[in-house]
């Protein structure tokens, strides 16, 4: 009669939400900007974050959802980058300056995430620019109350803002090999100015 060895069990699966949100995350952040939102099927995501798509549809219902949610963080990183926390030595040139050197740390992700995907309503907004929007806002308003801006509507004034440097930006971007990137930042920085 024989005898078979006992299998040891296998240890069970662990169960990290937070680390397949991040390989979604990052998955989706890649194919989307190599591929478009429209040719990105939420198989291949899945497959390239290496969970199941039920896991994927778990974290995120719809893949608008995560395009937002990618959309949100990149917009806060961008923010982040162009908005120091220290206040007290940011001009117009060097937000224009610190959005430029953002930007070009990877075009492909930043003109995706600023110029398509699906938009939050009829004047083609996108998460991103919502998301940075707001930080200027901020920004403004505490300006404002300091004396330091001219009085505003500060959710107008950043929408307008956000606007010069994302056009200054995509204009330079468009003008070829020629074109002098410090115009286009001078100028834009020059629009944004809206000190006392």
């Amino acid at each position: 009669m024989k005898t078979f060895a006992r299998k040891k069990p296998s240890p069970a699966r662990k169960r990290d939400p937070e680390l397949k949100t991040v390989l979604i995350l990052n998955a989706a952040r890649e194919l989307f900007a190599a591929q478009g939102y429209e040719n990105t099927p939420t198989a291949q995501i899945a497959e390239t974050a290496n969970v199941s798509e039920g896991a994927l549809f778990h974290q995120f219902p719809t893949k608008r959802d995560l395009f937002f949610r990618l959309a949100e963080d990149y917009g806060r990183e961008c923010a982040a980058a162009v908005m120091p926390l220290e206040q007290n030595n940011v001009t117009s040139e060097s937000i224009v300056r610190a959005a430029f050197k953002f930007a070009e740390k990877n075009p492909n992700l930043f003109r995706f995430f600023s110029t398509v995907g699906p938009r939050l309503d009829q004047h083609d907004e996108t998460p991103m620019g919502n998301s940075i929007v707001s930080v200027i806002r901020e920004l403004i308003e505490r300006a404002v109350e300091n004396g330091k801006v001219r009085q505003c509507n500060p959710q107008i004034m950043a929408e307008l803002q956000y606007g010069i440097v994302l056009q200054a930006y995509n204009s330079w971007q468009k003008s070829g090999a020629n074109a002098n990137k410090e115009d286009y930042i001078l100028e834009a920085a020059q629009l944004m100015n809206i000190s006392k």
